[in-house]
């Protein structure tokens, strides 16, 4: 049982660096109390990350590609022989971690998420620019 691949290890370090961006950018977005729109801010961070990653992993495979760099991975099957209880004791450990970890917060109160500003057109025009940049080149 394949665990974690160089890939995956590698797009979860773009992961983190991407979260510290965009992270920042909620931090500077919010700090105007009453201008930017919660969600399309929250939206515009989660896409920094989003592409942040997909690019970074389109380099990194390609830079894999042109020295020749094969895929490796983390194996279990490595460690000796995976059975169905490995799979369960692996499958309710992250379950256990997504619960503690993310489910426990609290809710964000619903109207922050309705309101928008002259502050948020410059979130609006770059989503439109990368959509027209993805979709149209």
């Amino acid at each position: 049982m394949i665990l974690l691949t160089d890939n995956e290890f590698f797009e979860g370090i773009l992961g983190g660096f991407g979260w510290i961006i965009a992270m920042y950018y909620v931090k500077h977005s919010l700090q105007k109390k009453g201008q930017a729109n919660f969600a399309l801010v929250g939206l515009v961070s989660w896409s920094f990350l989003w592409y942040i990653r997909k690019v970074g992993m389109r380099l990194y495979k390609d830079g894999k590609k042109i020295i020749k760099f094969k895929d490796r991975d983390f194996d279990l099957d490595n460690l000796g022989k995976s059975t169905i209880y490995h799979h369960f004791f692996i499958n309710v450990l992250f379950l256990v971690f997504v619960y503690f970890v993310i489910i426990r917060k609290a809710p964000m109160k619903t109207y922050k998420l309705m309101k928008l500003s002259g502050a948020d057109a410059p979130l609006l025009a770059f989503l439109a620019l990368t959509g027209i940049l993805v979709f149209f080149t």
